[in-house]
């Protein structure tokens, strides 16, 4: 039995000419002598009516600060609707189709509410249905406990649905259909000139997930990493090839594209006057962790220590300083770009091209560090345009040309 799994985000399922569109494509795969194991999201965005912010903009407005096991509860309804929207489309439209949440998979989480992380996929259920039927559709998103708790797998749930399932199941790949072409080198609502890339390695796409990419979440790409599955991310309305991330698909750039990241603070502490620095450096590190403030971009330097938050968690942070008697300095208005390549490992003068481009254009870099696939630098939101248009020369580079005047 040859299965794909397809998984169709929000924005694919928000209207009934989409939903029509999609149940098209799912009929291809099925005509092409394929099992279709099709994961659903809710559908629509913000302010849709079945969009989950929406709803649970409904039960914030009736419980303010709802239990999070409740939250889940009724979170994980979006999909529902869209997981009996689309299985009687199918029906209707002459597909033998069946239907399955997260509970009657199952699929098993751990309790992290909001959050939860993937344990175990019930595939006898799936694979019974799957001979009967020519397509199974699953909500995306959810999943249950082993208390028996239902549960939600935090953003880009779905994606992370699609990738568990299709790895359970031996399935031939999973094709991730949205509203874009595929993944581009950056976000084109920043840089709408950004082209579309092929192929990456899952290296490359979960690096970039990391930094805050949008297409895919990390843990999509780390369950399909471990069980060697090909990722394509695909428009659901146009016959674009899209990218596909395998193992064997490096974009063959030294850099394959960039994270633009806006609303950041930067702050450098300065320990030099007060007794055992370290001791008090960890201090900060643990207050802020308990305060829920994700801190990054950290370095420490002597009796200095430098990190940026998001700038809505710049309050806390200055009242810490303020209560613990810490100098600092903030630095806001601040902009994170990362650049992300495979072909950069080992590759000398990456770091010199990433500052000649930048000065050219006439940015300065305020902080900057790496890692062997990642440089991620910060600079003023206003030069956040003129760096991405400088960066993008860098892609015509040749990793195996290490003399080359852009390397």
């Amino acid at each position: 039995m040859r299965i794909v799994v397809q998984k169709f985000g929000g924005s694919s399922l928000s209207s009934p000419e989409k939903r029509k569109a999609v149940l098209e494509r799912i009929r291809a795969a099925v005509d092409g002598g394929r099992k279709a194991v099709v994961v659903v999201s809710a559908m629509g965005r913000m302010g849709d009516e079945f969009a989950t912010d929406s709803i649970l903009g409904r039960l914030d407005s009736l419980v303010p600060e709802p239990l999070p096991e409740q939250r889940d509860l009724v979170a994980s309804t979006g999909e529902l609707y869209s997981l009996a929207a689309m299985s009687s489309l199918a029906v209707r439209e002459g597909l033998r189709a069946a239907a399955f949440s997260g509970f009657d998979l199952p699929l098993i989480t751990d309790c992290d509410f909001g959050d939860a992380a993937i344990l175990g996929v019930g595939t006898l259920n799936l694979m019974r249905a799957l001979r009967e039927n020519d397509v199974v559709f699953v909500a995306g998103f959810q999943g249950v406990s082993r208390e028996g708790f239902v549960t939600t797998l935090g953003r880009g749930g779905s994606d992370t649905t699609a990738a568990a399932l299709a790895s359970a199941l031996g399935a031939d790949c999973a094709e991730i259909y949205t509203d874009v072409d595929g993944v581009r080198t950056v976000d084109p609502r920043d840089y709408p000139e950004a082209p579309l890339i092929s192929g990456l390695d899952y290296m490359e796409m979960g690096e970039m997930a990391s930094e805050g990419a949008k297409v895919l979440h990390t843990r999509c790409v780390e369950i399909a990493e471990r069980g060697g599955l090909d990722l394509f991310v695909r428009n659901s309305f146009s016959d674009a090839p899209g990218t596909i991330i395998s193992s064997s698909s490096g974009s063959g750039r030294v850099v394959s594209g960039f994270i633009h990241r806006a609303g950041i603070s930067d702050f450098c502490a300065d320990y030099s006057l007060v007794n055992n620095a370290p001791k008090r450096q960890g201090a900060l590190f643990e207050a802020l962790a308990d305060g829920g403030i994700s801190l990054d971009m950290i370095n420490v330097c002597g009796k200095r220590v430098f990190f940026s938050v998001s700038s809505s968690d710049s309050g806390p942070v200055k009242r810490y300083f303020s209560v613990s008697g810490i100098k600092y300095t903030e630095t806001g208005g601040v902009a994170k770009i990362s650049c992300v390549g495979s072909g950069m490992k080992g590759v000398p003068g990456v770091m010199a091209s990433v500052f000649r481009v930048l000065s050219e254009a006439g940015v300065r870099v305020h902080r900057i560090v790496d890692s062997f696939i990642n440089i991620s630098f910060l600079i003023s939101e206003s030069d956040s345009g003129r760096a991405l248009s400088a960066l993008h020369g860098l892609l015509d580079a040749d990793p195996a040309d290490r003399k080359s005047s852009k390397l």
